[in-house]
């Protein structure tokens, strides 16, 4: 663990003064408590989310408590498959291994269970293991494989596919970095995002025949580059972005810059 530290903090210190943040394309936060459609707050956004079974937001979390909850996106709005690059970024917490589930899944489903034409991240597979992957039209799939966490604390996941800057030679790569750390990069071998389905967009689903995934999201965003080390650091290091308290919404209303406090 202090290795993982001690490589945060290189990085941060070598990349000198902190980069611009680049805003998501498509945003997920559930500050607005008990909105039944999650607000897609980010630059293109109209893509709102929609609860399926009894998930729900409070308190800046997106709860999926029981087999049945997910968040349906609206796929063909964020055309995942006309990104040159893409980052997924979560902000979650699970609490036990779950078996085969997927936090975030992009794709198509075939022969009603497989799921093809996918980009996903599986947090709980029932081998230890946090998986990024991305797959062609006949479900083979390429991925990068990292721990899994299942310690109720709140963890940060990105995956990318694109151009692998900042850490390696340049290549068309897919990525999986947890709480800062990359744990490697992978060769998409043809599985490139304009394979991708816009069939399905979910948050705590699988295009596959698995269970639905159980925990909270704290947020969720898509970008339409690939992130270098560098700004997966500064992101880690960053947080999510915290829940105004009252009095600065109303100030944010005005246009005054004010002070936010961190979701807890």
């Amino acid at each position: 663990m202090r290795k993982i530290v001690y490589c945060i903090l290189l990085v941060a210190l070598m990349s000198g003064v902190a980069q611009a943040y680049v805003l998501p394309v498509h945003q997920y936060t559930f500050n607005d408590t008990g909105d039944p459609t999650p607000t897609d707050t980010g630059t293109l956004a109209n893509a709102d989310g929609t609860f399926t079974g009894t998930a729900f937001s409070y308190g800046g979390m997106g709860f999926f408590n029981t087999e049945g909850d997910y968040m349906n996106m609206d796929g063909a709005t964020i055309a995942i498959n006309t990104y040159s690059e893409v980052t997924m970024e979560f902000w979650s917490t699970q609490d036990f291994d779950q078996g085969w589930t997927m936090l975030g899944a992009f794709g198509d489903t075939i022969d009603g269970w497989r799921g093809a034409s996918t980009l996903a991240l599986s947090t709980s597979r029932m081998d230890n293991v946090t998986r990024s992957m991305i797959s062609n039209a006949d479900s083979s799939e390429v991925g990068v494989n990292g721990y899994e966490l299942n310690d109720g604390l709140e963890h940060h996941y990105v995956v990318t596919v694109g151009a692998f800057g900042g850490c390696s030679t340049p290549g068309d790569m897919i990525t999986l970095y947890i709480d800062g750390q990359l744990f490697g990069a992978a060769f998409v071998m043809g599985r490139t995002l304009s394979i991708l389905s816009n069939n399905h967009a979910y948050l705590a689903k699988s295009t596959w025949g698995d269970p639905t995934w159980i925990g909270y999201i704290n947020e969720f965003n898509i970008y339409d580059y690939a992130m270098s080390c560098e700004d997966v650091v500064e992101r880690y290091l960053t947080g999510p972005i915290p829940i105004p308290e009252p009095a600065t919404l109303a100030l944010l209303g005005l246009g005054s810059l004010v002070l936010i406090r961190r979701k807890k």
